[in-house]
């Protein structure tokens, strides 16, 4: 199942203020893995 892509902040604001920090990093790590890309907008895709 797909999602519509969102931006990092988007994504972000799911989360308790607590987990900015583990969220991003997991999010990085993603990007890096090739699990996610960043669209032509920014979005996560």
């Amino acid at each position: 199942m797909r999602t519509t892509p969102q931006t990092p902040r988007e994504v972000l604001a799911q989360f308790a203020p607590g987990q900015a920090a583990s969220v991003t990093e997991q999010l990085r790590e993603l990007v890096e893995l090739g699990e996610l890309r960043y669209a032509p907008d920014g979005r996560l895709e």
